[in-house]
């Protein structure tokens, strides 16, 4: 989870050394402050004692609830496309039992968790998480289908980032590619 790579600061005259944390893209001028930022995480995907026990049947309800939500931010029209933010209201417990393991950072006042999903993993740990590999697909009639695409980062942003743009296969390319071999 918290694995580290490093990074030349090119801005200043001494050469200066980073550890980067690979999922939010925070800089540590030392291993030893990385270290602490990945046992803060470790704790928090430690559920507090206070949270009640979720049973399982609630949980899997939970997951068909999320990906009808996220089924409903996918319209048919091109129109309505681009980025689009999820909401679910939902207990603190229900919420840390679906992504424990997952969540990258807690703030306390008001108890927000955030956890951030990118790379080449990321569809199929979210497909993982929501027990469903088809969580960011909708299918319409005649064979219509609405995708999910997650972002890739933006190397002049995150310059610590080893993405292979190239390699990302967008499937709206590849459905068009396949029913233009079924004409030919």
């Amino acid at each position: 989870m918290c694995l580290p790579s490093t990074s030349q600061n090119l801005t200043s005259k001494p050469s200066i050394s980073f550890v980067s944390c690979p999922v939010c893209f925070r800089n540590f001028k030392s291993e030893n402050r990385y270290r602490q930022h990945c046992n803060a995480i470790k704790k928090y995907n430690v559920p507090h004692s206070d949270l009640d026990e979720i049973p399982v049947r609630t949980l899997h309800e939970f997951k068909n609830i999320l990906i009808q939500q996220i089924h409903r931010q996918l319209p048919l029209s091109f129109t309505k496309i681009g980025r689009k933010a999820l909401t679910v209201l939902c207990t603190e417990s229900l919420f840390v039992a679906v992504f424990r393991g997952h969540v990258h950072q807690v703030s306390n006042n008001p108890r927000v968790y955030k956890c951030r999903f990118h790379g080449e993993s990321a569809y199929s740990t979210l497909a993982q998480i929501l027990e469903d590999p088809k969580w960011g697909q909708k299918n319409y009639d005649h064979n219509l289908q609405t995708y999910i695409v997650l972002e890739l980062l933006n190397h002049t942003l995150y310059p610590n980032i080893n993405n292979d743009q190239d390699n990302d296969i967008d499937p709206l390319v590849q459905l068009n590619n396949q029913k233009k071999k079924k004409k030919t």
